[in-house]
């Protein structure tokens, strides 16, 4: 069993293991991008009797471009913006939303600011003042395991949000960031 360790542990295998979970994570990345070559391939070549393309104008930078993916849904505001119980269901969608965007800029922060403290750390000359930077890096980074886990509850409380209020409009997003969804 020790011989079996100490082969686990060896600094070869621990590169060839690093270079494994990196070229896994490089794929993980570019599998969105497989069903668009397969698209591709398997399209038929024009011909005379296609639909004529449809132009539209952006709304926002108002240039005119090809329409691509399925237009918004049309909402009128008494009939789909409901209410559960007394609150409106946008405050209900907002507040979900914007708890999880606090929390998760927060967890895409601090790693950042530990960053810079354990730098600092390494830069004092005096030891006990290096050590004190080094453990409040540590205590910034047990703070940010606990928001992890509030920011995954608060993402699929938002999720449900969005199924349970406006599945219309959910079903519309889903469409349009298919390809990439699975890596959120």
């Amino acid at each position: 069993m020790r011989s079996l360790m100490r082969w686990l542990q060896s600094p070869k295998r621990k590169r060839v293991g690093a270079f494994l979970a990196l070229s896994l994570f490089a794929v993980a990345l570019l599998l969105p991008l497989v069903p668009v070559f397969a698209v591709a391939e398997d399209t038929p070549a024009a011909s005379s009797d296609t639909p004529k393309i449809e132009k539209a104008k952006d709304v926002f930078y108002k240039t005119e471009g090809i329409v691509s993916g399925p237009p918004a849904p049309k909402l009128k505001y008494p009939d789909n913006y409901g209410t559960y119980g007394t609150f409106q269901s946008r405050t209900i969608l907002w507040m979900a939303n914007q708890q999880h965007l606090y929390f998760g800029s927060f967890v895409l922060a601090v790693p950042m600011f530990v960053m810079v403290v354990e730098l600092v750390g390494m830069l004092q000359k005096d030891k006990r003042m290096s050590k004190k930077y080094d453990d409040l890096a540590h205590e910034f980074m047990k703070i940010s395991l606990t928001a992890y886990s509030i920011t995954a509850i608060l993402g699929g409380l938002l999720i449900f949000t969005f199924l349970a209020l406006y599945p219309g409009f959910f079903m519309y997003l889903a469409s349009i960031f298919r390809p990439v969804m699975h890596v959120y």
